[in-house]
Order: C-alpha cells, then sequence, then structure tokens
C-alpha cells in the first residue's frame, strides 16, 4: 500500500516542519542589533518561509495519498516497506553526517553523491556491463561539479564556513 508509505512520510514531513518553525520562531535573536535589520534580512524569517514551503508541499503529498487509496483497494499489498536500498541510503547519510565535522566538506560529500547515485542508477536498471564506465564518468563529473560549486558559493558567494575537519 504506498498510499500509506506516502502519508506516513507527508506526516512526518509535516511534524518536521512544524517543529522546525516553532524553534526557529522562539530561539530568533531579541536583541536591539537584530530588531533594526530589515524583515528579510533575517535568517529565521527565510528558514520559517522555506519550513512553510516544504510544509505545504509535504500536506499535498498527505492529501494525493488519501485520494489515491481507493484507486489501490483492488492492488496487491507491497511486500516490504523497507528496501535494501533506503537501508544503504539510510547507512550512507549517517555515514555522511559522522564524516562531516571531523574530515569537512568536500570529501564526505563526493563520496555521499557517488554513492547515491550509483545507487539509484543501478536500482533503475541504467548501469548495465555496457555503460557502467559511461555512468561511472558522469557520476565522478556531477559530484566534483556539485561539490565545487557547493563549496564555491558557500565560501566566495556567501561567506559562510563549510565544515573543514579537524586536522584543519
Amino acid at each position: 500500500m504506498s498510499w500509506k508509505r506516502d502519508f506516513t512520510c507527508g506526516a512526518c514531513f509535516s511534524a518536521f516542519c512544524l517543529i522546525n518553525m516553532i524553534y526557529a520562531w522562539v530561539t530568533r535573536p531579541q536583541t536591539s542589533s537584530a530588531a533594526k535589520l530589515p524583515l528579510l534580512a533575517k535568517t529565521e524569517v527565510w528558514l520559517i518561509f522555506w519550513l512553510g514551503v516544504l510544509f505545504l508541499l509535504a500536506v499535498s503529498m498527505m492529501l494525493k495519498a488519501l485520494n489515491s487509496r481507493k484507486a489501490e483497494e483492488g492492488k496487491e499489498p507491497e511486500k516490504t516497506l523497507v528496501s535494501r536500498s533506503i537501508v544503504i541510503t539510510s547507512v550512507t547519510l549517517l555515514a555522511y553526517f559522522w564524516a562531516l565535522p571531523k574530515i569537512g566538506f568536500c570529501i564526505p560529500s563526493f563520496v555521499l553523491l557517488m554513492v547515491l547515485m550509483t545507487l539509484l542508477s543501478w536500482g533503475m536498471d541504467k548501469i548495465t556491463r555496457d555503460t557502467w564506465v559511461k555512468y561511472l564518468m558522469l557520476e565522478l563529473f556531477v559530484s566534483v561539479a556539485t561539490v565545487a560549486a557547493t563549496y564555491a558559493l558557500f565560501t566566495l558567494v556567501l561567506n559562510q564556513m563549510l565544515p573543514r575537519g579537524l586536522w584543519i
């Protein structure tokens, strides 16, 4: 029953968004210098805005799941809710969050992108014996370009520090 999975996922996203919007509002700076900033220059305003957008998307996902439940009533139920791809993705993300403060931004981000793109391409049967070199080169290029662009955006344009790791 994929509608149950989609509804549950939407409910979790909605709860996450609401909790974090409340947290962002409660912990916003109350100093006089923060009060002088224009509304759109405040960080919490943008955080609440994007969490609100994500909340609306989650609610629409829940509504779509409820609408599709009648269409799935005659279908055979799904065999498993947790697949090998979900487990590998979860373990990869946990390793990424563990490695980020220790190693820095670039290496864990590159590995994360490579693993996830390979896993998803393999899961969609895009990688075969004939095409694996082509997809590996494409994934290498996309991973390096994404990490470089993100690093440049945050360090050069936004003047924000990304995690550097323990040795720097």
